[in-house]
């Protein structure tokens, strides 16, 4: 028996799609974040395409981080994770990700967040 929780990914079948780069994003204050990897590295090990910052370093380096994060965020992602915390209500870069998550949750009127 595995130790921990089983986690099912349910598999997207028109992923890839065009103009979507990741199935997940994960947004989260970094007093969060071995909870944000630890979410991330299960389902990345089930094939989940997963944006996770850390793990996307090479892509985030030299870019204008606001856009960027927006549009993965808003119009990159087929859905989107938020690890809700005191500490996330208080950073500027979670709420970025969080304004933009909505705008999409908004747009599509669908399940996103």
């Amino acid at each position: 028996m595995a130790d921990g929780p089983s986690v099912l990914v349910p598999l997207v079948p028109e992923y890839p799609v065009d103009g979507i780069d990741y199935e997940l994003v994960v947004s989260f204050a970094g007093e969060d974040r071995a909870h944000a990897r630890a979410l991330a590295t299960a389902l990345s090990r089930r094939g989940c395409r997963v944006f996770l910052d850390e793990s996307e370093s090479s892509r985030i380096i030299g870019k204008e981080l606001s856009p960027f994060l927006r549009a993965i965020f808003r119009d990159r992602s087929l859905y989107c994770v938020a690890f809700i915390s005191a500490a996330y209500a208080e950073k500027p870069w979670t709420m970025l990700e969080w304004k933009a998550a909505l705008e999409r949750a908004d747009r599509d009127q669908g399940e996103y967040l």
